[in-house]
Order: structure tokens, then C-alpha cells, then sequence
């Protein structure tokens, strides 16, 4: 009786383990992707409205959008010192309503870009976990805390402050997505020149911390799995691999494969053999 009530007891402990893992990974998920709700929602800082600040930022840059129109019109056409003054000028102008319709609208399509991340993420996290695994919890969950000596302890140590610093990784990624975020509206006048400016920089930096974020959270779940099931030195090396996974993405994902047709077919030849396997 009371055998049993020890392994049940055991099992659930290992579910609610399994629960607060994939919690607290989702969290991390959604502070890389969302972090001014952070600072704003959640009253890091009171009082603090970055709406505020972002239409701040959409008015000057709609200013600059017009400013940099009339600048390229009045060079090419005018004064016929920048480019082709016979290239149709419906190009620019094109450009130019890209550019508006990109600064004005773009948080609102960063929601559904994120969600496919942070649901794709979600599924992947879902399919990890299993019985089998909470079952090798059960049956290792004292054994790999107090069972294996000092070198276990020291291990898991280790994997603590690779845990600490990823999650101050994940967090100045945020930071750094949440600051880009709000410099689209500025970086969208590049749509007014023929190779896209900084802003074909920016999309590309989007799905590469996009990417790298969720390769990290994936890493970060196996490894705990592997901890929690009595195989620290295997926890650590993916855990160590999930610090790594900024290199990982732009070593293999979004090398550099050049410009033009070549370059574009090569990165998405990458993304598809990642979702192959």
C-alpha cells in the first residue's frame, strides 16, 4: 500500500516536473519573441508605454518615407544625377506605398509570424514528452539528485548556469528583436532602392532569431529530459549545444550564400531539408 502510494506519488511528481519544464520553456519562447510585453505588461517598468514610442517612431518615419520619395523623384527626374530618368517612375512610387504599408502595419503582422513560431515550438515540445519518459523520471528522479555522489551534484551545477546563461541569452535576443522591431518603420525606406536597403537585412535577421530561438528552447527540453533521467553529462552537452544555437543557425540556415536567385534557392533548400527530417 504504501509502496504504491510512493510510486504514484513519484509519477505525479514527474508529470508536474514535465509540466513546469515545458512551462517555463514556453515563457522563454514568448520573452524573445514578445519582450516589450514584458517591460510593459508586466510593469518591469511602471508607467513605461512603448505604443507611445512606437508612434513616435511611425510619424517621424512616414516623414522620412516622404522626404526620401521627393529626394529620388526630384535626383533622377529633375536633376538626372541618380539612376535612369526613362525608368518608369511607378516603380518608385511602388516602393514608396510598400514602404507606408510595411511601417504602418507591420506589428500587426508580426503576431501571426510569431504565432507560427511559437506554435510550431509548442508541437515539437508536445511530441518530446511520453510515458516512457515519464516513467525513466519516476524511477530516476532521487537516484539523479542525491544518488550518484559529487561529480553528479558538480554536473548539475554546471547545467544550472548553462540554464542561467541561456535564459540571459534568450532575454537580450528579445531585446534586441523587440528594438528591431520597432526600427521597421525607419528601415523600410531602403524598399525605395532597387536592392531593398536595410530592410532585406532586417527580414532576414527576424527569422534567423525566430529560428534560433526555437532550436534553443528544443535543445533546452532534451537536455532537461536527460537530466531528470539520470544521464547528467549527455543534459550538459546539449545544454552547451543550446548556447550554441545562434552559430548553429547562422552557420547553416543563413550562411552566406550570396546574392540574387542562387542565394535565395540555397537558404530555402536549407529550411526545407530541416523540416524534411
Amino acid at each position: 500500500m504504501l509502496k504504491s502510494l510512493f510510486n504514484d506519488f513519484l509519477e505525479d511528481l514527474a508529470k508536474d516536473a514535465v509540466k513546469l519544464i515545458n512551462k517555463f520553456l514556453v515563457d522563454l519562447m514568448d520573452i524573445a519573441l514578445n519582450c516589450q510585453n514584458y517591460i510593459s505588461t508586466k510593469h518591469l517598468i511602471k508607467g513605461l508605454s512603448l505604443s507611445k514610442v512606437n508612434a513616435v517612431i511611425l510619424k517621424y518615419a512616414i516623414a522620412l518615407l516622404i522626404l526620401k520619395f521627393v529626394q529620388k523623384g526630384f535626383s533622377i527626374y529633375i536633376l538626372q544625377s541618380d539612376g535612369d530618368p526613362d525608368h518608369d517612375p511607378i516603380h518608385i512610387l511602388t516602393g514608396f506605398c510598400q514602404a507606408v504599408a510595411i511601417s504602418v502595419t507591420f506589428l500587426g503582422l508580426y503576431t501571426p509570424l510569431v504565432n507560427i513560431f511559437e506554435t510550431f515550438t509548442k508541437a515539437i515540445l508536445t511530441a518530446i514528452g511520453s510515458k516512457g519518459e515519464i516513467e525513466a523520471i519516476k524511477d530516476q528522479f532521487l537516484l539523479t539528485l542525491f544518488g550518484n555522489g559529487i561529480t553528479t551534484v558538480l554536473l548539475f551545477i554546471i547545467f544550472l548556469i548553462i540554464i542561467f546563461l541561456i535564459y540571459i541569452q534568450i532575454i537580450k535576443n528579445g531585446a534586441e528583436l523587440m528594438v528591431l522591431k520597432f526600427a521597421i518603420p525607419l528601415l523600410s525606406v531602403g524598399l525605395m532602392d532597387s536592392d531593398g536597403g536595410s530592410f532585406k537585412i532586417a527580414g532576414k535577421k527576424f527569422l534567423q532569431m525566430g529560428f534560433t530561438c526555437t532550436l534553443q528552447i528544443i535543445l533546452l527540453r532534451l537536455a532537461m529530459a536527460l537530466l531528470l533521467t539520470g544521464h547528467v553529462i549527455w543534459s550538459v552537452a546539449f545544454g552547451s549545444l543550446a548556447l550554441k544555437g545562434p552559430k548553429l543557425i547562422q552557420d547553416y540556415l543563413f550562411a552566406n550564400q550570396g546574392s540574387g536567385l542562387a542565394g535565395k534557392l540555397q537558404v530555402a533548400s536549407n529550411i526545407r531539408r530541416i523540416f524534411a527530417h
